[in-house]
C-alpha cells in the first residue's frame, strides 16, 4: 500500500490511526518490560491486566514486537497488579486496547 497518492498535484498521505487507550508497553530499569492498562498515584504508575514480555526471537527489534505481539513474543499473563515507582520506568508506548491479551 502506498503511502500518499498524488491528486491533481496535491499530495495525500494515508493516516494511520494510533492508539489513545491507556495500554501501554512499559519498559523498567533493568530490562524488565509489561504491558498493562496504566494508571499512575502519585509517583507510582499501576499496571492492571498486566502480560509479562519474556523475550522476542526471530530477529525482530522492539519495533516489530510491538507492532506483532503474537509473532516470535513470549508473553505471560499475571493475574497480580503490578506497581512500579514512575521514576524507574524508562520509557512507554501506548498500543492498542487488546495488545498481548
Amino acid at each position: 500500500m502506498a503511502d500518499s497518492v498524488l491528486i491533481d498535484d496535491v499530495r495525500y498521505v494515508r493516516e494511520v490511526p494510533r492508539p489513545t487507550g491507556t495500554r501501554r508497553v512499559v519498559v523498567i530499569s533493568e530490562s524488565w518490560i509489561f504491558a498493562g492498562n496504566v494508571t499512575t498515584e502519585g509517583d507510582r504508575m499501576l499496571l492492571d491486566h498486566v502480560v509479562h514480555v519474556g523475550k522476542w526471537t526471530g530477529g525482530q527489534w522492539f519495533a516489530g514486537m510491538i507492532a506483532d505481539p503474537t509473532k516470535n513474543v513470549e508473553l505471560r499473563r499475571m493475574s497480580e497488579r503490578i506497581e512500579v515507582p514512575v521514576r524507574a520506568v524508562l520509557y512507554s508506548v501506548v498500543v492498542p486496547d487488546d495488545w498481548g491479551l
